[in-house]
């Protein structure tokens, strides 16, 4: 069955220079393809979402408190294209725009375009998946309110791999990756003792739920998802999907700024 979400979130992080993506983290099992590319045609089905976000927050820095704004959108859509026997080929489409905007001195944008590819074997005890991705970022960075005309792009490519499970009645499921294989450190210089900085760094991902159907029309989806960066981030959610269009749960996230567990 083919599915369509459209989902707008606002949404307020206390640590928002973490993430790249946080906007998906609410609806982190939905977007499962974007951070765990196996996941790429996942139950065999065409899947398709559009989500947005948008933060507002304020830093203490050596100037004092620095108000800034992040807006973000993903726009995805993947499904199978090959089935034969127990083997199954899927491919994926991800569009996602996301801007920092510090109200006292830059803005710094971001574009990113991905294509995802998964393989998929169905034996007697579940489904088997492994999946990459390979994407193009375009970033600009825009320092025009304290250096008139300065505008500056950079371009780059990246990758990553991921490996999933879900079992043969469909209910449990699992998966892992790793995203942003190759570090980029893009470093703007403000003036000659000022730089901007703006970290694209290897992301690892864990995600395990079940999908438990309690009646003919009702879902539910409770699930755990782990995010190691420079920090780690583990959000549990609890989801009731309603004939498999309509979300409606809970969230719990925890945020340990301490490289790890």
């Amino acid at each position: 069955m083919k599915r369509l979400f459209i989902i707008l979130i606002l949404l307020v992080i206390s640590k928002p220079s973490l993430a790249q993506n946080e906007s998906l983290l609410p609806l982190f099992d939905q977007a499962k393809d974007y951070f765990v590319p196996a996941f790429t045609g996942d139950k065999g089905k065409t899947s398709a979402y559009a989500i947005g976000g948008y933060q507002y927050f304020s830093t203490l820095g050596n100037h004092g408190y620095e108000h800034k704004t992040k807006t973000s959108f993903n726009i995805d859509f993947s499904s199978p294209f090959y089935t034969k026997g127990k083997h199954r080929l899927s491919a994926g489409a991800f569009y996602s725009y996301q801007q920092n905007n510090n109200l006292r001195f830059s803005i710094i944008s971001r574009n990113n375009i991905r294509a995802n590819f998964a393989y998929s074997y169905k034996s007697n005890r579940g489904t088997f998946s492994i999946g990459t991705f390979f994407d193009h970022n375009s970033m600009i960075t825009d320092l025009s309110t304290i250096q008139p005309g300065y505008n500056k792009s950079a371009n780059f490519f990246n990758s990553g791999l991921g490996i999933a499970y879900r079992s043969k009645n469909e209910i449990f499921y699992c998966g892992a990756s790793v995203n942003n294989i190759f570090e980029h450190v893009l470093k703007t210089k403000i003036n000659n003792s000022n730089y901007v900085y703006y970290t694209i760094t290897r992301d690892y991902y864990f995600n395990s739920g079940i999908d438990l159907p309690v009646s003919k029309s009702i879902i539910l989806s409770p699930s755990i998802n782990i995010w190691y960066n420079t920090i780690t981030i583990i959000n549990a959610n609890a989801i009731e999907q309603y004939k498999n269009k309509y979300l409606f749960g809970l969230q719990y996230m925890s945020i340990y700024d301490i490289g790890g567990l």
